[in-house]
């Protein structure tokens, strides 16, 4: 009876009501993830109870049913399943002693950009070993999960910097190198975007933890203040998709291409803006620091010709498309193409020969 009251207060403790219709199956048949825990038990209880959880047995119950209890195992995505880790649910496999000792921690899903460095090795699991529930897990001290997120924060921190310095210096070939990491980093290693479901993330102010994921909040930070100082700064240099777009532009002939026809473009802008809510585009209408315009480009139209992406309509820049692309930046610095700098040139000769 003493041990059934302990494993009661055990399954209660986490005072979770488990929806068993929504739960996610990676492993249906952990059989090895349970011996692993309990080395020494001869049987385990189906997943049953709430919240759900395996029983770990001294013998078969079938030929004993008075087999001791040696501990139960329950999914953290069961006990907790609002808690994710920065890209989703982190699903891990625990057993618990009937001291309520933690016998041993298994990973057996995860889709995190470094699940291989942060929460695969065998060495973030060994640290909840010999736990008891009741023991403080303070963050740096009993548990570590600052040093798997360093080379997370590292890669974009180096990655932000790449692409800051190549819109800065207004470099092609850096442009074109911070593209391919774009889609490299960001598209295939990270597979992160910011989308629709952050911005209801935020009105529904459902953020992860500030601790587990810093990385997480330094992109995002990024990614609103960027787009206040310099518009759509993200979607022109670190969007994997942007990034990826650009990239074809670069690669593949305007024969090939099939051009929208602009009405349809604007109509389409209704379903985007009003529908999807691209926020970014709508922050990028405050945007501090704007690109220059001279009073040549009224009638001016090379960087109309030149704009990929349809921004530059007579002498207005459509900031809400506009991606800092940098193309008509580049137009406007060269003094042997840009209409501005050509007549000025001319004014400055016809004074000196007045002269």
């Amino acid at each position: 009876m003493k041990r059934a009251a302990i494993f009661a207060i055990l399954l209660c403790a986490g005072g979770m009501v488990t929806v068993t219709a929504q739960r996610i199956f990676t492993t249906p048949n952990p059989s090895a993830e349970l011996k692993q825990l309990f080395p020494s038990a001869a049987a385990f209880s189906p997943l049953e109870g709430t919240p759900l959880h395996f029983t770990a047995y001294s013998a078969d119950q079938k030929s004993n049913p008075a087999a001791r209890p040696l501990g139960i195992a329950y999914w953290t995505t069961d006990l907790v399943p609002q808690e994710h880790g920065y890209h989703g649910p982190i699903h891990m496999l625990v057993g618990l002693d009937p001291s309520a000792t933690i016998t041993g921690v298994v990973v057996t899903y995860d889709s995190e950009p470094y699940g291989y460095f942060s929460v695969e090795p065998p060495k973030f699991a060994a640290q909840f070993k010999g736990k008891k529930i009741a023991d403080p897990f303070v963050v740096g001290r009993d548990v570590d999960i600052l040093r798997p997120q360093a080379l997370d924060l590292l890669l974009l921190s180096a990655f932000i910097v790449l692409a800051l310095v190549s819109f800065f210096r207004k470099s092609v070939r850096l442009k074109y190198v911070t593209l391919a990491v774009a889609v490299g980093y960001m598209g295939f290693a990270k597979s992160s975007l910011v989308s629709i479901s952050d911005v209801f993330r935020l009105r529904d102010m459902s953020l992860p933890p500030l601790k587990y994921s810093l990385a997480w909040y330094l992109f995002s930070g990024f990614v609103v203040v960027s787009t206040v100082l310099w518009g759509r700064l993200y979607c022109g240099r670190i969007c994997a998709y942007g990034a990826l777009t650009q990239l074809m532009d670069w690669a593949f002939p305007r024969r090939l291409r099939i051009e929208i026809p602009h009405k349809l473009e604007e109509r389409a802008a209704w379903i985007k803006y009003g529908l999807l809510g691209a926020v970014l585009g709508i922050i990028s209408n405050v945007t501090v620091f704007k690109i220059k315009r001279w009073s040549e480009c009224k009638t001016c139209k090379i960087c109309e010709k030149t704009c990929e992406w349809g921004a530059i309509r007579g002498p207005e820049i459509v900031k809400s498309e506009c991606v800092r692309c940098d193309d008509c930046e580049r137009l406007y610095l060269d003094e042997k193409r840009c209409p501005h700098w050509i007549i000025l040139k001319r004014k400055s000769d016809k004074l000196f020969v007045s002269g």
